[in-house]
């Protein structure tokens, strides 16, 4: 019994502990702050990215289109409608550009 007893302290013990080393509820965290570049006040933004919405076929906003070779793939890797992540609807490019990226994406 004496084993028993002793687990049954140990564990009272630290649930006590991990009671008491809470962050008192006037304590705040600090905000975070992302790295920085060495000698710049410029964050470093370089990781894993991933895109949860329709963002990942294009980021302006796009009709649905099919996948690149719909008599192999059938319905899968078609581009989904999306409305778009850019603010005011359009990436502000020059018109040269923006009809190059139509005709190499071969949207118009």
């Amino acid at each position: 019994m004496k084993d028993g007893g002793t687990v049954v302290a140990m564990v009272v013990v630290t649930a006590a502990m991990l009671f008491y080393m809470r962050p008192a509820s006037g304590q705040q965290t600090p905000a975070y702050r992302a790295p920085r570049f060495a000698g710049t006040q410029n964050p470093d933004l370089n990781g894993i990215w991933e895109a949860l919405n329709s963002a990942n076929w294009d980021l302006e906003p796009h009709t649905a289109a099919p996948s690149p070779f719909p008599a192999i793939l059938g319905e899968y890797g078609a581009q989904p409608a999306g409305q778009g992540v850019v603010e005011g609807g359009k990436i502000p490019i020059s018109r040269g550009r923006r009809t190059r990226r139509r005709r190499i994406s071969g949207t118009g």
